[in-house]
């Protein structure tokens, strides 16, 4: 792994998974993760997507991506999960993007992404 890349980002939707981000956030830290989320690391107003770009671009180890039936319909998650895809193929990045299921979203509704990353690939 690059000395660069030790971020561990959680993408999340905000407001309705704040609380389990929020929870998980702080465990990582605890744990002695260098964690970004917009729920530390963003004040309201602020111009975030260059941060949230360059932060999975250069400097995130894992993604960790909180799937939910709200998450799943939100903008920024999306935008963050194509970013985090894009960059795990052109860095060639493995178990980069970490999905975890906070509610009863069928399997089927999954983003491709998420279901692209975590099924094997040809040749490994």
């Amino acid at each position: 792994m690059s000395a660069d890349r030790r971020l561990v980002l959680v993408s999340h939707a905000n407001p309705q998974d704040n609380y389990v981000a929020l929870w998980l956030c702080t465990r990582l830290a605890a744990a002695g993760c260098k964690v970004w989320s917009d729920l530390t690391r963003l004040v309201g107003g602020e111009l975030f997507w260059n941060d949230i770009q360059d932060a999975i671009r250069n400097h995130a180890a894992k993604v960790v991506f909180l799937v939910s039936r709200a998450s799943v319909t939100k903008d920024g998650f999306l935008n963050e999960l194509s970013i985090a895809s894009g960059t795990e193929r052109a860095a060639g990045l493995s178990d980069f993007l970490i999905p975890c299921r906070l509610d009863d979203l069928p399997h089927n509704d999954l983003p491709a992404q998420l279901t692209r990353s975590s099924s094997p690939r040809a040749g490994t």
